[in-house]
């Protein structure tokens, strides 16, 4: 498989650069005309290096200027490798320090040193150049480019430039390349429009691949407007037909406007869950700050290649030292997309003498659901598990932190910024182990044992409540039940958790009624004369009971009383309950049931009018009747008639 790697320059302005990029790839890369004007980049650049022995290598160039450090950043975001550059003339300088924390920050690790401006030793001695090269090995004492060559290099007489492009090739066959089996996840830094095409983004791709003719979402957004198709790819120039993690890339979009989108943008995979108010982060304050973090200070944020004003919430203290690290969350002024794993800076208002403004950074460790309370015992709780990078842990605390709302296995790529193969194996061990629940099998929804554990003990506290208010309910209906708690959850974990506290003892279900294994209906007996009443009324209306109102207005009763005590006679075998508001004499029923089954044995079948014959009332009794038997699987309906149920189903079997 071909390598990918991405070098970014890096280094004080005006020290040669972008004369650098020109010198190694024939492409000058300040592409403004104010840049060419004023001599010093402002904007990003970008152009395709040949390294020897290795191959083609995307090549970006980075302002110098600190006024310019935030688009630096944003250029930096996705590099591999770094290109520190120091000129002979001048040293190291404030804006080579913040460019190494920096890079630092955003976890590059490998990077090679060019010391330009070579041709000046003539004026500057034979010996200048020493006192550089200690200068510059001082600077990176202690840093992931403390054994990084050093190359002098000459852009204008082109001397040093071979050692240069070998110490590259050699460094970029040590990257460890990006997995292109993870979440889409491309961070744009160009947006423009070309004659004939439309609509063209430009960027690093992170993560994950993308193909020509494929649907692709731009984050932060979260409307179909935001979806595209995607035209055309190109990498350094060629066009592909794939493209994946670690390419520069050029994207044609279709039917979306260069208008709705900028750099910070992201190309993402439709409906991904990136983008939020509020990061989980773990935090690292730089050893140069000259002053701690303090809880909910202001700094400047940037992610990839978006930026934004931010409140740092510490969670773990109510300061943040110098060279210390802490879970924190970041509350944004507006919405960004992240993805967990990603590096991020911090940059403050003040410049600091010789350092500039960057105070920190660190990694996302997701999306925020929740606003953690500082000071709090629970305020960092789980986080130390997303910091883990461990597929079971992430995914566990994933679905543990959503709490009764439920996961879906779809969504677990870009909540964790991990590939589908690994989590895979995860969730498979989750459920074994009885971790997690699968709350929807189509779907691939998931709950944690903990949310299971807490429904469970919020449904036996709604039937304590119920049977205080209701001494004389037989219970809770299961759809009741179902949609007094949380969420409420889908009906097969509802379903689970029925089964749960049945086999502990919990619960008991009848007639699709649950109630407390341990709640019995006693009926006082201040009530025995008004049951006797009502089966008195009820047996001698037969098949033509009033409704359950009627029935108390007749009897001089609150209709509460008779509907507790009609539901508790049901439960005893005296009443059945045939519709909602309709009891009937257990006895009436029983004798009509078996009338019904002589009939259908005679006949075979019986219609409305029948029905209506044989009962003796009108449709106002008949249909509840009728629909009544159906549900006891008595009888079966066919169009108009009905027809003995065991009888169908065994012509079924033949």
């Amino acid at each position: 498989m071909s390598q990918h790697v991405i070098i970014g320059t890096a280094g004080h302005v005006d020290h040669g650069k972008s004369r650098l990029v020109e010198a190694l790839t024939g492409v000058h890369p300040d592409r403004l005309e104010e840049e060419r004007k004023r001599g010093i980049t402002i904007d990003l650049g970008f152009a395709a290096l040949d390294l020897p022995g290795f191959g083609r290598a995307g090549l970006v160039d980075v302002p110098g200027h600190e006024r310019f450090v935030r688009t630096m950043v944003a250029g930096a975001a996705g590099v591999d490798i770094v290109l520190l550059v120091v000129a002979m003339d001048e040293g190291v300088m404030p804006q080579t320090l913040e460019h190494l924390d920096v890079c630092r920050l955003l976890g590059i690790q490998r990077g090679v040193v060019a010391l330009t401006k070579a041709d000046l030793l003539e004026t500057l001695g034979a010996d200048f150049e020493e006192l550089v090269r200690s200068d510059i090995s001082e600077a990176l004492m202690g840093t992931f480019l403390k054994e990084a060559p050093i190359v002098t290099v000459s852009a204008t007489n082109g001397s040093g430039l071979p050692d240069l492009l070998e110490a590259l090739s050699k460094t970029a066959r040590n990257v460890t390349q990006r997995d292109r089996t993870g979440p889409l996840f491309m961070p744009i830094d160009r947006a423009f429009s070309m004659k004939g095409f439309g609509t063209v983004v430009t960027g690093t791709l992170l993560s994950g691949s993308m193909a020509q003719g494929g649907e692709v979402a731009i984050a932060p957004g979260d409307s179909t407007e935001d979806t595209s198709r995607v035209r055309g790819l190109q990498v350094h120039g060629l066009e592909v037909d794939q493209a994946g993690a670690g390419q520069r890339t050029a994207v044609n979009l279709a039917a979306i406007s260069r208008d709705d989108i900028e750099r910070g943008s992201v190309l993402v995979s439709p409906g991904a869950p990136v983008s939020g108010l509020v990061l989980d982060a773990h935090l690292d304050v730089l050893e140069a700050f000259d002053r701690p973090i303090r809880q909910r200070s202001r700094a400047q944020i940037h992610v990839g290649t978006s930026h934004a004003e931010a409140t740092i919430v510490l969670l773990e203290g109510k300061k943040a030292s110098p060279g210390s690290s802490s879970f924190a969350q970041i509350h944004l002024d507006r919405p960004l997309a992240a993805l967990p794993g990603q590096p991020f800076i911090l940059r403050g208002s003040r410049v600091q003498t010789g350092r500039g403004r960057t105070i920190g950074g660190g990694r996302i460790l997701g999306i925020a659901n929740r606003r953690r309370r500082p000071g709090r015992a629970d305020a960092w709780l789980g986080m130390p598990a997303l910091a883990s990078r461990d597929p079971s842990m992430l995914v566990e605390e994933i679905v543990r932190s959503n709490g009764n709302v439920c996961t879906a296995e779809a969504d677990f790529p870009y909540l964790t910024g991990l590939p589908r193969p690994p989590l895979r194996r995860a969730v498979e061990l989750l459920t074994s182990r009885r971790i997690l629940f699968v709350a929807d099998t189509d779907r691939r929804l998931f709950l944690h044992e903990e949310a299971i554990e807490r429904l469970e003990r919020t449904a036996l506290d709604l039937l304590e409540e119920h049977h205080e208010s209701e001494p004389l309910s037989p219970g809770l209906s299961k759809e009741a039940l179902r949609s007094s708690l949380p969420g409420p959850p889908p009906p097969r974990v509802f379903n689970g958790i029925l089964a749960s506290l049945t086999s502990k003892d919990e619960v008991v279900i009848e007639a699709e009624r649950v109630r407390l294994s341990r709640h019995a209906i006693d009926i006082p007996a201040s009530e025995t004369e008004s049951v006797e009443r009502m089966t008195k009324a009820l047996a001698g209306a037969g098949l033509a009971p009033p409704r359950v109102d009627q029935l108390a207005h007749e009897l001089d009763l609150p209709l509460a009383s008779v509907r507790a005590l009609a539901n508790r006679l049901v439960e005893q075998g005296e009443l059945e309950r045939v519709k909602d508001d309709l009891f009937f004499h257990a006895k009436a029923v029983a004798k009509l049931e078996q009338e019904l089954n002589d009939w259908l044995d005679e006949h075979g079948e019986i219609d409305t009018q029948s029905f209506k014959s044989l009962t003796g009332v009108t449709r106002r009794h008949a249909i509840p009747l009728s629909e009544y038997f159906d549900q006891k699987q008595v009888t079966l309906r066919v169009g108009e008639r009905r027809v003995r149920r065991s009888k169908v189903s065994g012509r079924r079997a033949v």
